[in-house]
C-alpha cells in the first residue's frame, strides 16, 4: 500500500513537522509539503518534496492553499494523510482514502468576522472529503466534533517528555 503524507507548511522544524517525520518513518510514507523553507526541510529525516518555497502566513496562505492543493497529483498513493488545515483542499483521486490529522481546528471556525464566515462556507464541502479524522488531543477532538460535526480518534503527537 502506497501512503503519502501531505503537510501544509514548514517554516521551522516544529511539532507539525515532527509528527510528519514520525509518520514517514513509522509507516514508510512519502512526505509532501505545500510551503516550506530550506532550514525546516534540512532538519527532516525523510527528504520531503516541497511544492513551494514561499514563506507566507495567515489569510494569504489560506487563499494560496485553496489554489495549490487541488492541483496536486498524488494518484500513485492509496492513502493520503493530511496534516495542517490547508491540505483539506486536496482532492482525492479514484478510491484514495483520506485521513486528516488535525493539529487544531482552523481559526475561521472560532470567529465570525466576514472573512471567516466566507471561509467556513467555502470549506464546508471539504469536511466530507476525509474518510477519517485524527486529533492530536482530547480538546482538538472535541473541537472537531463541535465545529466540523465529525468524530475523531485521538493519537497524541510524538513528544519526548
Amino acid at each position: 500500500m502506497n501512503i503519502a503524507v501531505l503537510h501544509e507548511a514548514a517554516f521551522e522544524y516544529g511539532g507539525g513537522m515532527r509528527v510528519v517525520d514520525c509518520l514517514g518513518e513509522k509507516i514508510n510514507a512519502d512526505i509532501f509539503i505545500g510551503f516550506a523553507n530550506d532550514e525546516a526541510v534540512a532538519k527532516s529525516t525523510n527528504k520531503p518534496r516541497v511544492l513551494s518555497k514561499k514563506e507566507i502566513e495567515g489569510k494569504r496562505r489560506a487563499v494560496e492553499s485553496m489554489i495549490k492543493f487541488p492541483l496536486i497529483s498524488l494518484r500513485d498513493y492509496d492513502i493520503v494523510i493530511e496534516s495542517g488545515s490547508g491540505t483539506h483542499w486536496y482532492l482525492p483521486r479514484g478510491g484514495q482514502k483520506i485521513i486528516r490529522y488535525v493539529h487544531s481546528v482552523p481559526l475561521s471556525y472560532k470567529s465570525n468576522n466576514t472573512f471567516d464566515v466566507i471561509s467556513r462556507k467555502i470549506r464546508k464541502p471539504t469536511i466530507k472529503t476525509a474518510d477519517a479524522y485524527v486529533a492530536n488531543s482530547e480538546q482538538t477532538s472535541k473541537e472537531i466534533e463541535k465545529h466540523l460535526n465529525r468524530k475523531s480518534t485521538v493519537i497524541y503527537p510524538p513528544v519526548a517528555v
